[in-house]
């Protein structure tokens, strides 16, 4: 299972993408991740496919993509989406900055 941490950054990745990034990344985006988080590149490329099955930019345009990933990946999601269903970002980075602030914060205290 994904940890929220490791959600969190891939989402953060995801959604600075332009669309037809988000559904074919960019390899150097993948293996950026893969290093980052430790996951397979196979793995991290899987979890956009999920992320593409409830990004509206895909589901409104009747778009399939890869179901599954559990609700993990629906209710990540749907913490930091707006009205509209697409994420706000502001609230997502603010978020991932604070957990890795708190992270930093017990390493140096």
């Amino acid at each position: 299972m994904w940890s929220r941490e490791e959600m969190l950054v891939t989402l953060c990745y995801y959604i600075s993408l332009p669309a037809g990034q988000r559904r074919v990344p960019p390899k150097h985006i993948l293996s950026e991740l893969s290093n980052l988080t430790g996951r397979s590149v196979g793995s991290i490329s899987l979890r956009f496919a999920n992320f593409n099955s409830v990004d509206p930019e895909f589901t409104d345009k009747g778009l399939k993509s890869m179901q599954g990933g559990g609700g993990h990946v629906q209710t990540t999601w749907d913490e930091f989406a707006r009205n509209d269903g697409t994420i706000d970002s502001s609230h997502l980075l603010r978020t991932v900055t604070g957990i890795l602030y708190s992270k930093t914060k017990k390493f140096e205290g």
